[in-house]
């Protein structure tokens, strides 16, 4: 009932759980009568997952609500609580101290990880309580940050949101646009024997900040674009493109359409919906870009240290970058370009793609890994353990996320010295 409980933060001691269910707008589908649940996020899948199994087997252990992470961190809770950055609670010390392991015994429990083919697959987990409560303490760190960035990113749309109604009253010359990658529709028909389930990819980039400045210039206006956490960026453009979607799927399934392109999807959504959908074509694209100079504006992009950790961006005097890790933050942070970054240090953690090899810190300790996934805001990390003066990949694999902060250099790919698994690095 998480969504109860962020309607009583909003409007506290108005209704109960039964009324609030009772209200529910008929447009609102509950979980059971939708097909799948999709773009969930998978750090909270991961940590609700974890803790609610942990729960089965430990009931001082509560299941999860919006008010647990909380529980895993001081009180009164603060901001270097949830970065990780208190001494008293960081690194899982909070959740063990709240909620110390009774017993020990088997388990099992679900983990979304990357796959060798780098797609998002759901794994099943064996071990015991021990492990399983060690697998928790290992997530904590990233998933609080993770957690407060998603809180903070919400609470600065909101009041960015009633700042902009207020302007609009008063005639002001703001504007506030939220901008979503919709996934793309997948033109089948109904006796269609399979089809395919398109993704998109990202769009904090490089090529995106780089063109905030011609967007700047050709509409002589400032622009800050802020970002919500990884997965946490569902809004009513989703929500008008999905249903958009399910109607002229509607009317392909009843072969009223045939859906092979954009122009018939327009046609089939004007017959199907109220909301009106525009047709871009390449050519009108073509002239934007040019219009943009984008082709130039690309090329010249530069690589952007610390761009996972970015949720917000604007273009400061002299064309510099400027980015926050939150809208709320009062310091700016120096990217590549201005002047005094560690643009020079950070060179090499530009770039970071799957299958590099990188040395990464934990609890103090240095430690060999190969990257398993890049995304918004972390890379993921299969690290190794010591085998004498070798180093080998443990028997349950130690994936977990890190920071690019945690990151230390880059390594050339081990090489297998022996037929037990044990790999040796020329450069560590």
């Amino acid at each position: 009932m998480e969504t109860y409980a962020l309607f009583c933060k909003e409007y506290p001691n108005k209704i109960g759980k039964s009324k609030f269910a009772e209200l529910r707008p008929k447009h609102v589908l509950l979980s059971s009568k939708l097909p799948h649940s999709v773009c969930l996020c998978k750090y909270h899948e991961n940590f609700i997952n974890a803790v609610n199994i942990l729960h089965q087997v430990s009931p001082s252990v509560p299941l999860y609500t919006n008010e647990f992470p909380q529980s895993c961190l001081c009180n009164p809770v603060k901001r270097e609580c949830w970065m990780n950055q208190c001494e008293q609670c960081k690194d899982g010390k909070g959740f063990r101290n709240s909620y110390p392991l009774e017993e020990n015994g088997d388990v099992k429990w679900y983990v979304w990880k990357t796959d060798s083919s780098n797609k998002l697959v759901k794994n099943v987990e064996e071990g015991t309580t021990e492990e399983l409560y060690t697998h928790i303490c290992s997530i904590i760190p990233h998933f609080m940050a993770h957690c407060f960035t998603k809180r903070m990113q919400a609470e600065a749309y909101n009041k960015e949101r009633k700042d902009a109604e207020a302007d609009s009253e008063s005639l002001s010359n703001a504007a506030f646009l939220q901008v979503d990658f919709s996934e793309n529709y997948t033109c089948v028909s109904q006796d269609e024997i399979q089809s395919a389930h398109w993704k998109q990819s990202q769009f904090k980039n490089r090529f995106i900040v780089a063109a905030l400045k011609s967007l700047q210039d050709k509409h002589k206006i400032q622009i800050t674009w802020n970002y919500f956490a990884t997965s946490h960026g569902k809004g009513p453009v989703d929500g008008i493109g999905g249903a958009v979607k399910r109607q002229v799927w509607i009317t392909v399934k009843t072969r009223k359409h045939i859906v092979c392109d954009a122009k018939s999807f327009v046609v089939a959504a004007e017959d199907s919906s109220n909301v009106k959908v525009v047709e871009m074509a390449a050519s009108e694209i073509e002239e934007s870009n040019t219009s943009l100079n984008t082709k130039e504006v690309f090329e010249d992009a530069s690589p952007i240290p610390g761009i996972a950790a970015i949720h917000s961006i604007k273009i400061g005097n002299a064309g510099k970058i400027v980015g926050r890790a939150l809208v709320e933050e009062e310091t700016d942070t120096p990217r590549c370009g201005d002047e005094g970054s560690n643009a020079s240090v950070n060179e090499e953690l530009c770039q970071i793609e799957v299958g590099d090899w990188y040395t990464v810190e934990y609890e103090g300790k240095i430690y060999p890994g190969e990257v398993k996934s890049v995304t918004a805001d972390d890379i993921q990390v299969s690290v190794m353990v010591r085998a004498g003066k070798y180093w080998k990949l443990p028997t349950i694999l130690d994936e977990i996320f890190y920071q690019q902060d945690k990151f230390v250099r880059k390594l050339n790919a081990p090489v297998v010295v022996n037929s037990r698994g044990n790999f040796q690095f020329s450069d560590f």
